[in-house]
């Protein structure tokens, strides 16, 4: 049986003036009775930080997808571990 890989959360960290702090990509791997998550965070510098109107749902997946291969290993690791 093949694992099966899922994003479970990509959620946007937007302080109280509306500039996105960090970003957090869960994803969750199922292969069989067997399941575990992880996930990776990425905070942002002052300078580096842009209004959350900045953010397109494209966007964010976009990212979410340059992290996919480094969670998907993760995964496949702590699956092998149980």
């Amino acid at each position: 049986m093949a694992i099966e890989y899922s994003w479970v959360r990509k959620k946007l960290a937007v302080d109280y003036f509306g500039s996105v702090t960090g970003i957090n990509f869960v994803m969750k791997a199922v292969d069989g009775d067997k399941e575990e998550q992880t996930n990776v965070v990425t905070l942002y510098s002052e300078h580096e930080q842009e209004d959350v109107k900045e953010w397109t749902q494209t966007r964010i997946d976009t990212l979410a997808e340059t992290h996919r291969e480094e969670l998907e290993t993760e995964l496949k690791r702590r699956l092998e571990k149980t």
